[in-house]
């Protein structure tokens, strides 16, 4: 159905979506039938768009007996194509028609316009499947201004010589002037349930985006691709950004497999990669399971950002670094956007976990959750947990600042707990860093929690701050923090430290080794028993400058009780204490 409102603009609803549909001049919607029986309009969809009368909207009803033999062209007007239909002389859709495109070598649905006016292009319960080109786009390519919408629709199965196996948009529009505050001129839309998996690509194995195209994804699943070089699922170049919101079960960026970088997501060249979790009705947007060689969740290039706010990237795996995410002078920001229970997951809103990194080469490999390379790192408000990596279980960092760049590294108010396989938690080489108000518990085998390397090389010294946190791990024998060559020892004050540890974290004027209590560490709950825990209202937050006020919980800090403060009113560690709510005590999701 569509309906008009008093400016002029369509709203065309699909299922339960409605799409916003620009004003047109004059004209109609015309209605007409695709398919192989006897009472269809047209046999093929370019017939369809080439020889319909004339509406400001056409709307192709595609039977479930459609066959194509050839390339079907959707350009020169806007146009609705809706499947489902058992036959020409159905009026009530079930299920998908099916557009195969086994029998003919080339992509199955094709686009190309130049000029300002984008063209729209609505696809609901179709699939696309068997598409094989030797160039760009396996199931559908669409150069030039286009708006892509699809709901209920089906994308599997493709295969592209070059990018984007299911999908691929490009809109170069080199005279528009663009930035992350700009929107897009061209649009991927996926919603309720719609399906990009199976296909195979060079770049992009379900999704390839170049320039100027904004990509969102609802409800939708994004899994199982293949690209034969980077960009297992997703593959954006050029300024194109992505923004994946919160998903249900089996959706998401999942098990994608990519043979160079971002088994997942591959962002270079300025692009955004946004995702977006839900608050206590919804779900986290997640990342999960996928692979490559480098960054087996995500990874970045040359100035690509990734802006992650109540999230899950998980149980991603890659052969030689960065197990949840790669960055080769991107910026990372991970971080928790809603308090307590207003979030998805009132304990564990924002997630970084069960990444692993398999990598030898101690000069590069590791980073069992994050590898960065130059760039900038900001992680608040996060769960890093049970990563593993031969150097770095959680994080690894090397030349951050890079070439006397002012941005660096900034974890606060997060917990670090069960990463694993590494001699250190966190791995500074070359890199600054302010490190305020974390929880480091029960990492395993590491012979220190955080090491800082070569602090005077080129460009340094190096600093390293580390505040306000708690370093408490089994057997209570391991090195907070450790210099492993001669240079800049780190800044400290406010924290609990290892009481045998033999790091180089022992000073600060305020630094306690008094075992801290937790309310129930066997179960990961790691907020601070209040009567018994003597961080509890420990210290001031002077010592963070400007930085905000963060908390694992997503509180805010300070939550000052009743009994006497210390230096302040801050708890140290990585969660402030709050009285407590209808908190669930497992290790990931409620």
């Amino acid at each position: 159905m569509s309906f008009r409102n008093h400016l002029g603009v369509t709203a065309i609803c699909l299922l339960s979506v409605c799409l916003v549909h620009k004003p047109a001049e004059a004209g109609d919607q015309v209605t007409v039938t695709v398919g192989s029986d006897g009472n269809c309009d047209y046999t093929s969809i370019t017939a369809a768009v080439f020889n319909a009368p004339a509406a400001n909207n056409l709307e192709i009803r595609v039977a479930k007996n459609v066959d194509i033999g050839a390339t079907q062209l959707v350009i020169g007007r806007d146009i609705f194509i809706r499947g489902g239909f058992d036959t020409c002389s159905d009026s009530t859709p079930s299920g998908k028609s099916v557009l195969d495109g086994s029998g003919f070598n080339g992509v199955i649905l094709l686009g190309s316009s130049s000029g300002e006016t984008v063209t729209d292009v609505f696809l609901e319960n179709i699939e696309i499947t068997g598409g094989n080109t030797n160039t760009n786009g396996g199931g559908i390519s669409l150069t030039g201004p286009w708006r892509l919408a699809m709901v209920g629709t089906t994308i599997s199965n493709n295969v592209a010589n070059g990018s984007g196996g299911g999908v691929y948009m490009a809109d170069p529009n080199a005279l528009r002037q663009k930035g992350f505050g700009s929107t897009p001129r061209s649009s991927l839309e996926i919603y309720e349930n719609s399906i990009i998996s199976s296909n195979t690509g060079e770049d992009g194995g379900g999704i390839a985006c170049v320039g100027d195209v904004g990509i969102e994804v609802f409800n939708s699943q994004i899994g199982s691709n293949d690209a034969t070089s980077d960009g297992g699922g997703v593959f954006l170049t050029d300024g194109c950004q992505f923004e994946l919101n919160d998903s249900g079960p089996f959706q998401g960026v999942l098990l994608n497999e990519a043979a160079g970088f971002g088994g997942g997501i591959f962002a270079e060249q300025g692009s955004l990669v946004r995702l977006r979790g839900g608050d206590s009705s919804g779900t986290a947007a997640v990342v999960l399971s996928n692979s490559a060689t480098n960054g087996g969740g995500i990874a970045l290039r040359t100035a690509a950002v990734l802006d992650a706010s109540d999230s899950v990237i998980s149980s991603n795996s890659a052969s030689s670094t960065g197990g949840g995410i790669r960055s080769d002078d991107g910026e990372i920001h991970i971080y928790r956007s809603r308090p307590g229970a207003e979030c998805h997951s009132e304990r564990r809103c924002s997630v970084l976990s069960d990444n692993n990194a398999n990598g030898t080469d101690g000069g590069f490999a590791g980073g069992g959750g994050i590898l960065a390379f130059g760039g900038s790192v900001r992680i608040t408000g996060t769960y890093v947990e049970d990563n593993q990596a031969n150097f770095g279980s959680a994080i690894r960092a090397r030349f951050i600042p890079l070439e006397g760049l002012s941005r660096n590294i900034n974890i606060l108010g997060s917990v670090f707990a069960g990463n694993s396989g590494a001699p250190q938690v966190v791995f500074l080489d070359e890199s600054d860093a302010d490190i305020g108000f974390n929880s480091f518990v029960d990492n395993i085998d590491n012979d220190r929690i955080i090491e800082i390397a070569y602090p005077d090389t080129p460009g340094g010294p190096h600093e390293t701050r580390i505040f306000g946190s708690i370093f408490d791990q089994v057997g209570n024998t391991v090195a907070s923090a450790e210099l492993t060559t001669a240079g800049q020892l780190p800044t400290a004050d406010c924290n609990r430290n290892e009481e045998n540890s033999t790091g180089d974290l022992a000073g600060g004027p305020r630094s306690t080794s008094a075992a801290p209590v937790f309310i129930d560490r066997n179960a990961g709950d790691f907020r601070l028993e209040p009567e018994a825990s003597p961080q509890v209202d420990f210290c001031d937050w002077s010592i963070l400058g400007s930085l905000s006020n963060h908390s694992a919980n997503g509180l805010n800090r300070p939550n000052d009780l009743p009994a006497g403060n210390l230096y302040g009113a801050w708890d140290l560690g990585g969660i402030e204490y709050y009285a407590p709510g209808p908190i669930f005590a497992d290790r990931f999701e409620n």
